[in-house]
């Protein structure tokens, strides 16, 4: 039978890595021993076909998590031959930074990220420690790998909040059945 005796064509995936993640490109850039046959690329996400070329595609934008795989098809001297790989591709990590917060003077925030991980751990200062105290206002950011070796980064504020100043007046003595009306005067700085 004429096509099992020639050498079977392949596709040289080359290198590939089993792990990808959001946001990197896959460029798909594959060599067939018969490059005079007819060839059929697909990428397939999660059973659904993303996309179907008929030459090398272009680099591929990952948007989605899950698993893909990478079909050749090639048709050559009426015989018709295949070859895969498959790889997964990883979600960006979830947010590791609170919400927004505010200090009061004289208070410090600990982050504490040293159970997560995270490896590559860079602050917006350049420290590189996985736990991090911030004593300061303003905008505290950092970048990591997270566990599925894909790079992030997370940002959050952290704003001022000052104790109100409220006068209440001189002493006054108040006997019983008595009431006395207070009126505390508060800046609009305070609120």
């Amino acid at each position: 039978d004429l096509c099992n005796s020639i050498d079977q064509p392949y596709a040289d995936f080359g290198v590939v890595q089993n792990n990808w993640c959001i946001g990197e490109y896959i460029n798909i850039d594959l060599q067939t021993l018969y490059p005079h046959g007819r060839s059929l690329w697909l990428l397939i996400h999660d059973q659904d076909t993303v996309f179907q070329k008929s030459k090398n595609p272009e680099p591929f934008l990952l948007q989605k998590a899950g698993h893909y795989k990478i079909l050749h098809t090639l048709v050559f001297a009426g015989c018709f031959y295949q070859d895969s790989i498959t790889f997964k591709v990883s979600a960006m990590g979830a947010a590791i930074l609170d919400r927004n917060l505010y200090l009061c003077p004289e208070d410090s925030l600990v982050i504490d990220l040293s159970t997560l991980g995270l490896t590559n751990i860079k602050w917006f200062d350049g420290d590189v420690s996985s736990i991090k105290t911030i004593d300061k206002v303003g905008k505290i950011s950092l970048t990591y790998v997270d566990s599925n070796g894909c790079d992030n980064e997370d940002m959050i504020n952290i704003g001022a909040r000052f104790l109100p100043k409220i006068e209440l007046g001189d002493d006054v003595t108040i006997c019983n059945d008595s009431s006395h009306l207070i009126v505390i005067n508060v800046g609009a700085n305070d609120l």
